[in-house]
């Protein structure tokens, strides 16, 4: 195990190793503790065409709630991506007169996902909206009489009071991306670990360590299990450290999301020795490695939920390993049940396999 130890090291005494195995992946988790606890109130873009006292009362109505912010209703889809606004509601012009008349207007809304965070809110638009409608036919279009029994439904109706509790899916949202993070940072440590074997060729390592009993088969199996070894320690530490420094709430889904990122590892240091095995030099390596990395990261959601990707991204994505660690660990997160993963254990564990054989299949010379 001589090549297993002195990779440890190797690998260990790169700066850039250290920071993808601890200092990243914790920053980005510290990162979206600080959002999740700052902003658990819902953030509301609201866009007012109709400005009456209808249209005012049905936005009052959530205030105590949720946050209610003025937005443009060109800007509704950035700030949505973004995460400034959490559910964005336009009022349409003429929707107070429609109401009277006893026609049917519709309010639009637009949230990326439907969460349980944002159901009350259409729940309690629409039964203000079915309120109003009821008092518009008793009123029988007399504008006078809809606004008394308008008022009368304000002072008298129940008040709804909504609390965000731990585990919901606007905090699980959150720590979904914190994940995101992690399995980013996970690929490019494998890849540097990866790139030893390149290293080894460029300095003619390669050349002498052949010259000892080694065989390329316990090379290559030696370099591989380092490379798993480093990323379980990563995985561990930062599991660890989140639960216990941060208090990061996983419940009874610790083990499910442990596995599945341990299949993460094992399919990304797969991914990293296919990468490596294709480069003839280490800048080919990578600038290679860097696309590769950053394709899979922005396909598989790790910077912001898949859902508000066009739809032929979103299919796509589902040709990238990062895509189902993540949908394995949403539902861990929201059903901690393991039967719930075997489809996406199952593929990473196939993704693995795949990368493996296309990294055994080529062997290329190395450039000096």
């Amino acid at each position: 195990m001589n090549i297993f130890k002195n990779n440890f090291k190797r690998i260990l005494r790169k700066k850039s190793s250290i920071i993808f195995m601890f200092v990243l992946p914790i920053f980005s988790m510290i990162f979206s503790i600080v959002v999740v606890n700052n902003s658990l109130p819902l953030t509301v873009g609201v866009v007012d065409y109709d400005n009456t006292e209808l249209s005012k009362f049905l936005i009052t109505s959530i205030e105590s709630s949720c946050k209610v912010v003025l937005v443009e209703e060109d800007s509704i889809n950035d700030k949505l991506i973004n995460l400034t606004i959490d559910f964005a509601i336009k009022i349409p012009e003429g929707f107070t007169e429609d109401i009277i008349s006893n026609k049917e207007p519709k309010i639009s809304t637009y949230k990326i996902k439907e969460t349980e965070a944002t159901t009350p809110l259409d729940v309690a638009l629409n039964n203000n909206i079915n309120a109003a409608k009821n008092i518009a036919r008793v009123a029988e279009e007399d504008y006078m009489r809809f606004y008394e029994g308008l008022e009368l439904y304000k002072n008298g109706k129940f008040n709804a009071e909504y609390k965000t509790i731990e585990g919901t899916d606007r905090t699980q949202d959150k720590l979904l991306q914190s994940f995101g993070f992690i399995v980013m940072f996970m690929m490019y440590l494998s890849n540097n670990a990866a790139r030893l074997m390149l290293e080894d060729k460029r300095y003619k390592t390669y050349s002498r360590i052949f010259s000892s009993p080694i065989t390329a088969k316990s090379y290559m199996l030696e370099n591989v299990l380092s490379s798993m070894a480093i990323i379980g320690i990563q995985v561990t530490l930062v599991l660890i450290i989140a639960i216990k420094v941060f208090n990061l709430f996983l419940g009874s889904s610790i083990l499910g999301v442990v596995l599945l990122l341990a299949l993460f590892g094992v399919c990304s240091v797969a991914m990293a020795v296919a990468i490596n095995n294709f480069s003839r030099n280490l800048g080919q390596s990578s600038v290679l490695s860097q696309f590769i990395i950053l394709a899979v990261s922005y396909l598989g959601g790790c910077f912001w939920p898949r859902e508000i990707m066009p739809s032929f991204l979103q299919q796509l994505g589902r040709f990238v390993p990062s895509t189902w660690v993540l949908e394995g660990i949403e539902k861990q997160l929201l059903k901690p049940d393991m039967s719930a993963i075997y489809l996406e254990m199952s593929i990473l564990a196939l993704f693995s396999l795949t990368f493996f054989l296309i990294g055994l299949c080529r062997k290329n010379s190395v450039e000096i």
